[in-house]
């Protein structure tokens, strides 16, 4: 089997998955040394019954699993590229319109997760995967940081203090409040990428460096956006509503899904129906 690449715990290889009906589908199949995964099997066994669970074009799935006495073989939908990826070989996005489309994609899968119960919590370009090339079907990846909320919590609300994910994309009271963190965390990692995507990696540091100072001043964070590339006053609403410091006046992802950034004629053929997704969200309630 073909590498296709390699992790903290193992490698990635191409591979086929033959379902019971004897179809056969392309797949990715990562494999775990049980010696490197030692202590963080359970991490990785719950994530694995977390991508056996889901069932949505914007998740990445799971279409088996197999654990050896040396190895874990998990058995995924193969994906060609991901936004990490996208973002180092040509720097920004460059059309507010394909953000957009990128976010709305997310969107879809977060409001399962939410269904679910789940809440994703490492949110990052990395974990974003695209299978069928760049302008292909998202897949949101990696549910190792992945929590569901037990029977009575509520996935949108109940606080979380365990130190998971990625330091980069995480909100500001995942680092500065030792009381935690809710699920509106996820909605500062979406304004972040969205700054990377639109801006670039150097402007979403310069943001990150802004909180840090504003934080270690005591002073309120006030988002500066570069002049250039000219965004709309709807993008512009969207980020500066995603990145407040405080989750409660931040924008939720009900919000953010009938916003007219995501929901506006420039948004053309390429773009998601976002009807269906409000209808779902309103069942939700």
């Amino acid at each position: 089997m073909r590498c296709l690449g390699s992790g903290s715990y193992g490698d990635v290889f191409e591979g086929m998955f033959i379902s019971e009906n004897g179809q056969k589908v392309d797949c990715a199949v990562k494999r775990l040394s049980m010696e490197v995964v030692g202590d963080a099997l359970d991490k990785i066994s719950n994530e694995i019954e977390l991508m056996v669970m889901v069932d949505h074009e914007n998740l990445l799935k799971a279409y088996t699993h197999e654990i050896t006495e040396e190895f874990i073989y998990i058995a995924l939908e193969r994906c060609d590229t991901d936004l990490k990826k996208i973002l180092d070989m040509i720097q920004v996005i460059g059309h507010e319109q394909e953000a957009a489309r990128i976010i709305g994609m997310i969107l879809q899968a977060m409001t399962e997760l939410q269904r679910m119960n789940i809440v994703h919590r490492d949110l990052k370009p990395e974990n974003v995967l695209f299978r069928g090339g760049a302008g292909g079907q998202l897949k949101i990846c990696d549910f190792g940081c992945a929590k569901q909320m037990s029977e009575g919590q509520e996935s949108t609300s109940t606080k979380m203090v365990e130190g998971v994910g990625s330091i980069a994309y995480a909100a500001p009271e995942f680092k500065f409040d030792k009381s935690g963190y809710t699920p509106k965390s996820e909605m500062w990692s979406i304004g972040i990428m969205l700054v990377e995507m639109l801006f670039g990696h150097h402007e979403m540091q310069m943001v990150l460096k802004d909180v840090r100072t504003a934080n270690n001043k005591k002073a309120p964070f006030q988002l500066v956006l570069p002049e250039e590339p000219a965004i709309s006053p709807d993008c512009t609403d969207v980020l500066v509503n995603l990145l407040q410091v405080d989750p409660e006046k931040r924008m939720s992802l009900e919000q953010l899904i009938v916003h007219k950034f995501l929901n506006t004629d420039a948004v053309d053929e390429g773009a998601i129906e976002f009807k269906h997704l409000q209808a779902g969200i309103s069942e939700q309630k």
